[in-house]
């Protein structure tokens, strides 16, 4: 791996939830002294195998309701303690900010436009809903 966007090792498991002695090790190796050197940024479970198409569209930073149209709606722009959000659409939507842990932070209905949201510094997601369509992306507030 070099940091370049290269899977390392990635593999289906079954996990059983309903037990706590089971731990979920990513970054580290069960009954060895290896601990991976580095930072892993948006790791994510599903209860299902993710086929290539969804696995694209959350690399590009996309859902799948919001590549049906083709054509973004929302801007994501990184601020000075805010970020903004271009909505361009004549309808208001509702945004849901998490902070990078998944912490829900907020839920603001924007308006069509530039909307600015007062954040810490910090790493974002926002998740965008236009009608029946939901836009998701990272966003950055220094």
């Amino acid at each position: 791996p070099d940091g370049a966007g290269e899977s390392y090792r990635s593999e289906e498991v079954n996990i059983n939830t309903n037990v706590t002695e089971n731990n979920i090790r990513i970054g580290s190796v069960k009954y060895a002294d290896y601990y991976f050197n580095g930072s892993l940024d948006d790791i994510r479970i599903y209860n299902k195998s993710l086929t290539a198409k969804e696995i694209s569209d959350i690399y590009d930073l996309k859902t799948a309701n919001s590549t049906l149209d083709n054509k973004k709606k929302v801007r994501l722009i990184p601020g000075n303690s805010m970020i903004k959000i271009a909505l361009q659409s004549n309808e208001s939507a509702l945004l849901h900010l998490y902070d990078i842990k998944g912490s829900l932070i907020q839920i603001q209905k924007i308006d069509p436009g530039i909307n600015q949201i007062d954040v810490q510094p910090g790493i974002y997601i926002a998740h965008v809903k236009t009608g029946g369509n939901i836009e998701s992306g990272k966003v950055i507030s220094f």
